[in-house]
């Protein structure tokens, strides 16, 4: 681990950002005795597991980063990874991390381990929540194979008592969000040390929201497919520029809300049907997708708690999972989302992994 004059160290910048950078580095060193030696026949030592396994190098970047503001908390660059995670690439897999340059996405994958500390291992461990973490790390050290597994199986211990498949939705769940009652430890950092600017002194979630450029928290905290519907319309895709696969550990949101030209006492209901494609081989229900739909009330969505999800079970075609619900009463929402969780796969190791194709048809109807 080094840190590079005159590219990551500039003389010019501020000692806060160097003391966040440092922390980051010093993180790789501590974790890296924690990566075993697991290619074939010992050869390559360390080294050759770190090249061989994508998501070792998407986590050693995920928890470097999720360091940082607990060595500097003033310096809030840290989270200037999340929009690839949270807004533009939700949908691609989590875990991606190329072997000789940097993606985003790990870095900004750091919410996901701040996911597992304040909320799954704080409700059990409130003074020590930030071990869990390191729980991973020495699975993965003890047990080698992947780091999904590793952060399932520590999910699965008696303290937690809960596993990635069940943890993964309300993951996607709580950044839909990202609003009052999700990331609520205060913070006061610069979003901007160098400068001194974008000063959050507020919940860790505005600070988030801050960086995204979504600083209302009555929008969505993630990127959404939004689909505006009048009475008696009728709409299907994936359309456009539209993406047309969700990868494996990738997540879509979906929005269907009234058309602003929706005439006044018009009452309606919201049929939807979500077809994910070939997914039905996967006979055992848990490795399966979830679908949750979630009818939101208005005025309601930045107010804690929230509505939780409801997941919708699937009708089996010889091929395809078919997920299909009505929300009654669609002209007294504010909205309807819809939020699609991959973790399609035999095992959750990346290798058994896959992408799904899905589609979406929504009609209004007449109650």
């Amino acid at each position: 681990m080094y840190i590079r004059h005159g590219v990551q160290y500039n003389p010019a910048n501020e000692i806060d950002e160097m003391r966040s950078l440092l922390a980051h580095e010093l993180y790789h060193t501590a974790t890296w005795p924690l990566v075993p030696n697991a290619c074939p026949g010992g050869i390559g030592g360390q080294g050759c597991t770190y090249a061989l396994t994508e998501d070792l190098r998407w986590w050693m970047e995920a928890t470097a980063t999720w360091a940082q503001p607990k060595v500097h908390p003033q310096d809030g660059s840290y989270v200037l990874g999340l929009s690839p995670v949270l807004v533009t690439k939700p949908f691609t897999r989590l875990t991606s991390h190329f072997p000789f340059f940097a993606d985003d996405k790990a870095y900004g994958s750091f919410i996901l381990a701040t996911y597992l500390e304040k909320k799954i291992a704080r409700q059990q461990n409130p003074a020590n929540a930030a071990v869990i973490v390191l729980q991973v790390w020495q699975y993965f050290h003890d047990h080698g194979g992947d780091i999904v597994t590793a952060i399932d199986q520590v999910l699965q211990q008696p303290e937690y008592n809960t596993s990635f498949r069940e943890m993964f939705p309300e993951f996607a769940w709580t950044n839909y969000f990202l609003n009052a009652g999700t990331y609520t430890d205060q913070v006061r950092a610069f979003s901007n040390v160098n400068a001194v600017q974008g000063l959050v002194d507020g919940a860790e979630w505005e600070l988030f929201r801050d960086r995204l450029g979504r600083v209302n928290p009555s929008i969505a905290g993630v990127g959404v497919l939004n689909k505006p519907m009048l009475p008696n319309s009728q709409i299907s895709g994936p359309g456009g520029s539209e993406t047309r696969t969700i990868e494996h550990l990738g997540i879509l949101y979906l929005e269907f809300v009234r058309d602003q030209n929706w005439p006044a006492n018009t009452p309606a209901n919201l049929s939807l049907s979500i077809r994910l494609v070939g997914a039905a081989s996967l006979q055992d229900a848990a490795n399966r997708p979830r679908v949750s739909v979630i009818a939101i009330q208005p005025n309601t969505f930045a107010v804690s708690p929230h509505q939780p999800n409801f997941f919708v079970a699937p009708n089996l075609t010889n091929e395809d999972l078919i997920y299909e619900t009505t929300i009654n009463g669609f002209d007294d929402m504010d909205r309807i989302a819809v939020i699609i969780s991959n973790f399609a796969g035999f095992d959750l190791s990346p290798d058994s992994g896959f992408p799904i194709f899905y589609t979406y048809e929504a009609q209004v109807l007449p109650p």
